[in-house]
């Protein structure tokens, strides 16, 4: 049974979805970070991280072991010995002149969604408030597998469930740089609409090559009617 939080959520997700259908044809914006193939009128889905991890468990299996500290807060999992609980990833955003911008930032998962928390300093958090489409890349893993998200993000800083959400789960981290960061920084919510993930084969030999895989978010049916 849905609660009204998920329902509120859902609710939202689709209001954006709706918006972000109605923008793709403003600006040169739309090709800077690789969603290029969003064409003007075009419609396109968005979903929450836990509705990729249900559509496709393998492609997420990716992200657990490129983000396995993220991934055991999330599942309320003790984070394994000498892994950080926080992994640095980077985050793609689109500066007031069209170019691209790159930073580091630290991902979070709570209730089945995507967060991150921004500082108010920060160039990268008035890019999305501007452009809310985006592309989150993890560093690669040890066998340099690839995991890389194309979302579209949202300030939900002032909505005090998903505030306490995300807190409730960085608190258990115990790491006081990332508790006060979600205590008083911006937040910022990534509705995904792609994921793409590669793993390399014979790496350092002749013909090495990647075997890659692709999950979109697809449109419900009232959002097509729109």
């Amino acid at each position: 049974m849905l609660n009204s939080a998920t329902l509120d959520a859902h609710s939202a997700r689709s209001g954006r979805a709706k918006r972000l259908s109605a923008d793709t044809g403003r600006g040169t914006h739309r090709g800077d970070l690789g969603v290029g193939d969003l064409g003007a009128g075009q419609t396109c889905g968005v979903a929450s991280w836990a509705q990729f991890e249900a559509e496709a468990p393998e492609l997420a299996e990716v992200a657990a072991r490129l983000w396995p500290g993220v991934v055991a807060l999330h599942r309320g999992a003790d984070v394994p010995w000498g892994v950080p609980c926080f992994a640095v990833s980077y985050l793609a955003t689109v500066r007031r002149d069209g170019g691209p911008r790159l930073h580091p930032f630290c991902p979070i998962l709570a209730g089945g969604r995507l967060f991150a928390a921004i500082p108010r300093s920060s160039p990268k958090g008035w890019d999305l408030r501007r452009e809310p489409r985006c592309v989150i890349h993890a560093l690669p893993g040890p066998e340099d597998d690839e995991f890389c998200v194309r979302a579209t993000a949202c300030e939900v800083t002032c909505d005090r469930s998903a505030r306490a959400m995300v807190h409730a789960v960085v608190v258990t981290s115990g790491v006081g740089g990332m508790i006060e960061s979600v205590s008083r920084d911006p937040v910022f919510e990534s509705d995904l609409l792609q994921v793409d993930v590669a793993r390399w084969l014979d790496i350092g030999q002749p013909g090495t090559c990647a075997v890659r895989q692709q999950w979109r978010a697809h449109r419900s049916a009232s959002e097509r009617r729109h």
